[in-house]
């Protein structure tokens, strides 16, 4: 199947759809379209319908059919768009930033071992004793 025949047959899904959904579920159809009283049967639906909602129907069939034959540089940037979508949903770049993150904080506490454990122990055991005295006075 080609690319084009692939979108028409999309484009006639989309349309069949709407109409199905009329003819399976007409009550829950005149509920969403504002009409008052059910009717029985399709063709009753049909023609008590507004024209407003004929218009809207000839409308988004005719948007469809333009959309089909004039913006396929549209839909392939749309695809592109999609793409870095879900490069950006696959969630790698958090996986990795996430170790980079944790070797980074890994490295920080080698170097802070190797200050406190180091030639400075003494030091920082002094340091941390008059903190605690600062804390403890106020």
């Amino acid at each position: 199947m080609s690319r084009r025949e692939a979108r028409l047959l999309t484009a006639a899904v989309v349309l069949a759809v709407p109409a199905v959904f009329a003819g399976l579920q007409p009550a829950m159809m005149l509920r969403l379209i504002g009409v008052e009283a059910p009717r029985a049967g399709l063709l009753t639906l049909m023609t008590s319908m507004p024209s407003s909602i004929w218009a809207r129907l000839l409308v988004v069939s005719a948007l469809a059919l333009w959309l089909n034959y004039s913006w396929e540089p549209a839909l392939i940037r749309w695809k592109r768009f999609q793409e870095g979508v879900a490069r950006v949903a696959r969630l790698d770049w958090v996986y990795g930033l996430v170790q980079i993150t944790a070797r980074a904080a890994w490295a920080f506490w080698q170097a802070v071992l190797r200050i406190v454990e180091g030639e400075g122990y003494m030091g920082w055991v002094a340091l941390t004793l008059l903190l605690i005295l600062l804390l403890v006075r106020q």
